[in-house]
């Protein structure tokens, strides 16, 4: 039983090493993004865009989490079990969190992206789906020990769905920075124009 979960583990080394690789260096390049843009970020206005980068952020951490776990030499069914489990779990909480968050402070937008199906199956539906698989993954791997490969195939599909997903948000991330600061410089620069208006 034990070498046959190394033999399987082992054929998905390559992978899971790969994603692990990119997610680490994604995350210095949003670091390097934030820092650039770190007065813009951490104002009080800028909320949604703090919630987009924790996101991206924590996206990256469970895919090398998931791939440390995968590629560490002492990996065992019980050990992975426990931590697809506890990603999942994480991972469908804060999404919990995060909408309860959202509805508050900003309810009609909430409203909006639900109605739209455009926004509301990219934002809500796979984001959830996601959380949902790997938390699946973990209850296959605790209840049917056997099918360590169907795991590995669907924390495939979240690990590269995870990484594209925090790839597209730190598009969007650096959209809405760049649309935020045009807003600003123009605010600013209408402000310099107007005559001074006489005492």
């Amino acid at each position: 039983m034990e070498t046959t979960f190394t033999e399987t583990v082992s054929r998905w080394h390559d992978f899971y090493s790969l994603a692990g690789a990119a997610s680490a260096t994604l995350i210095g390049l949003l670091f390097v993004g934030v820092s650039i843009h770190l007065d813009l970020i951490a104002s009080e206005n800028a909320k949604t865009l703090r919630l987009i980068a924790g996101q991206i952020l924590f996206n990256f951490i469970y895919v090398i989490v998931m791939a440390l776990t995968v590629v560490s030499p002492i990996v065992s069914r019980e050990f992975l079990m426990v931590v697809v489990l506890t990603v999942g779990a994480t991972g469908f909480l804060r999404m919990i969190f995060r909408a309860v968050n959202i509805i508050r402070s900003e309810r009609n937008w909430f409203q909006e992206e639900i109605r739209n199906p455009v926004n509301s199956i990219p934002h809500i539906l796979l984001p959830v789906s996601c959380f949902l698989v790997i938390l699946a993954s973990g209850l296959i791997l605790l209840f049917s020990p056997d099918q360590l490969q169907v795991v590995l195939s669907l924390m495939m599909v979240a690990t590269a769905y995870l990484i594209v997903r925090a790839i597209v948000d730190a598009w969007n991330l650096l959209i809405q920075v760049a649309i935020v600061k045009r807003t600003r410089t123009n605010v600013f620069s209408a402000q310099e124009t107007q005559p001074n208006t006489p005492v």
